[in-house]
């Protein structure tokens, strides 16, 4: 029988990780998705099904800053705490580049709701333009393929900050061996633990 696995991921990670997860077969993989606050507000253990939490399942929670308010959770759950949410997308030196180079990355699930994130950034959207411009070179969306409408609200969002935009296939093999690699390394946490502890107690 397939490992079940519980994912919890922003929302605007979302579409991106779905899609990779779905052709995994190694799993039995169920994504969620929490508030797309960016930290504020942070996320808390009530942003996590308190039934995933009880039912003893394996789960492992992504994000970056935005998880620093949770703790004591069950031993089954891994934070995977990122320097960037983007890591789950392209290489550090990838992503290091692209924001050097003047670039505002956008995911396809950010993309789907931006309206609703200008909004929550508090901007009147003649003050906005300016400070888009002030941020970036330019609008580039990481494209997953998840969003056929895409392309045509990245171009809505350009008209509006007046920025211009550039798309980057992402490649879903590398996002489906990242989710592997944190899948081992978050799922093996708890073994070493128990066979740490075991050590010790033999040694006493």
């Amino acid at each position: 029988m397939k490992q079940k696995i519980h994912i919890y991921c922003c929302e605007n990670l979302l579409p991106e990780v779905s899609n990779a997860a779905s052709q995994m077969s190694s799993f039995r993989i169920i994504t969620h998705g929490f508030p797309a606050n960016c930290g504020l507000p942070m996320v808390t253990r009530e942003d996590i099904d308190s039934a995933v939490l009880a039912s003893g399942e394996s789960v492992l929670i992504f994000g970056s800053a935005c998880l620093n308010a949770i703790d004591q959770l069950p031993p089954q759950c891994s934070l995977r705490k990122l320097d960037s949410c983007f890591q789950l997308f392209l290489p550090p030196p990838v992503i290091d580049f692209l924001v050097k180079d003047g670039a505002y990355l956008l995911s396809s699930g950010w993309l789907q709701h931006w309206r609703q994130h200008l909004d929550k950034m508090g901007f009147d959207k003649t003050i906005l333009p300016e400070f888009i411009r002030e941020s970036c070179n330019y609008l580039l969306h990481l494209d997953s393929g998840s969003n056929p409408h895409s392309a045509t609200m990245l171009e809505e969002l350009a008209q509006l900050v007046k920025r211009p935009t550039k798309s980057m296939k992402l490649d879903e093999a590398f996002i489906q061996n990242q989710l592997f690699a944190h899948i081992q390394d978050g799922l093996s946490l708890p073994s070493k633990r128990e066979k740490w502890e075991q050590k010790l107690a033999e040694s006493k």
